[in-house]
């Protein structure tokens, strides 16, 4: 279950404003009176609980952050599970390791090179759709990019035929991971914010 973005946003919005109006009335101080008066549409109300207000706000900061993580984190495809999930088909021996086994490189940390896809496939279309999807997963930054390039090589098969695989060199830069540290830290700010703001009123109040 997906859903869309536009509605994915609107959850976004509601997660941050509440966590913000919360963590402003926590920071600033923000008291009522104990009689206060509010008019709606021209008719006086009077407000009997003014302790409920931060209260609501908690509870709409914590409603809104567990909904977006639900929706956005949980079930839709972040883009740190679509890099993650792109960088576990790839292998790769960390840089300056000419030895050793090839692991599974790091979305943000560890520098990797002889990046390949692993297995090799006798489907090119198959390895250029990745080599597509590699470049597009982490973001452009200082002019460095994702370098995804499709590489071939014989193979004989057990009748004595020769035919290609192919798979997918990548070079991922440091300052694309960085970018791609960023990029993850802001879309997740609808969870870690409103959780802040929480634990901030809390310790405050």
């Amino acid at each position: 279950m997906y859903i869309e973005q536009n509605e994915l946003w609107r959850l976004r919005r509601f997660a941050l404003g509440s966590g913000l109006l919360l963590f402003v009335w926590s920071v600033a101080g923000i008291a009522l009176l104990p009689d206060p008066r509010i008019s709606v549409f021209g008719l006086p109300l009077a407000v009997a609980r003014p302790r409920l207000f931060p209260i609501g706000l908690a509870l709409a900061a914590t409603y809104g952050a567990l909904r977006y993580f639900y929706y956005a984190i949980s079930l839709g495809p972040s883009p740190y599970r679509i890099r993650r999930d792109l960088l576990d088909n790839l292998r790769g021996r960390p840089h300056g390791h000419r030895v050793g086994p090839y692991q599974a490189p790091r979305v943000f940390l560890g520098r990797m090179t002889e990046i390949n896809v692993s297995p090799w496939s006798d489907k090119r279309g198959e390895m250029e759709t990745l080599a597509d999807q590699l470049r597009r997963a982490f973001p452009r930054f200082l002019l460095a990019h994702v370098n995804a390039d499709v590489v071939s090589d014989p193979s004989v098969d057990e009748n004595g035929n020769v035919y290609l695989s192919y798979s997918v060199a990548v070079t991922i830069p440091a300052r694309c991971k960085l970018a791609a540290f960023f990029l993850d830290v802001d879309y997740t700010a609808a969870v870690w914010f409103p959780a802040l703001a929480l634990a901030y009123w809390y310790l405050a109040s």
